[in-house]
């Protein structure tokens, strides 16, 4: 299995607006089609497998794909071999209609604005977790609990690790970012001592001001 940690191809390149609009469009009928089927819950799995295993581990697969150096029925070959018997039919078609307008660079965004949806008719809810050490799966399980008291819907959690910040956790939920980090809190108590000080600075100097 090639190594893909410092590749890059096609569909990791930047999508323009108008592409993330056609993915959006895409994105929508899908879910249509597997919410009409009984199969959001099956082709949300495969289409993350899809991105996260096949296209991301699979460099040649992925290449092939997204160049237009490949006939339509080339790929199209391509993809009833490697996933006809393997994925579910609504993702083989998006596969095949993708390759037939030479679109396939566009199936990531399609997964994340697919996932959106999933997310919003599921009630679940994307948060970032970033910890100065792995979390165990007792914490894990202890921050989601404590995040889904706060926002009443079904936390998922996306967990990181940055060791530089010495301990705690900084959580984002969207746009709002609560940083719970040592190094924010030790950040927040020097600023804090630092205005102590200049308070302190400024009412000796206006103590001396008044009694001179």
């Amino acid at each position: 299995m090639a190594d893909t940690s410092q590749k890059t191809t096609a569909f990791s390149e930047p999508v323009n607006i108008g592409s993330q609009s056609v993915a959006a469009a895409y994105a929508k009928a899908l879910f249509g089609a597997a919410e009409k089927a009984g199969a959001l819950d099956v082709v949300s799995q495969e289409l993350n497998a899809l991105v996260n295993e096949a296209i991301a581990k699979h460099q040649k697969l992925a290449d092939v794909l997204a160049s237009t150096m490949f006939g339509v029925d080339r790929k199209v070959e391509m993809i009833d071999r490697a996933f006809g018997k393997r994925a579910h039919p609504l993702i083989v078609n998006l596969l095949k209609v993708l390759a037939r307008h030479e679109r396939s660079y566009i199936v990531i965004p399609i997964q994340q604005q697919f996932e959106s949806l999933y997310n919003k008719a599921r009630g679940r809810v994307p948060v970032r977790v970033v910890s100065a050490a792995p979390l165990t799966d007792a914490q894990q399980k202890s921050v989601a609990a404590r995040m889904k008291s706060v926002l009443g819907g079904e936390p998922v959690l996306q967990t990181e690790v940055d060791p530089n910040l010495i301990g705690g956790l900084v959580i984002q939920v969207g746009d709002v970012v609560f940083d719970g980090s040592l190094a924010a809190n030790l950040a927040r108590l020097r600023e804090q001592l630092i205005n102590r000080s200049v308070h302190e600075i400024q009412r000796r100097r206006d103590s001396v001001r008044t009694t001179s």
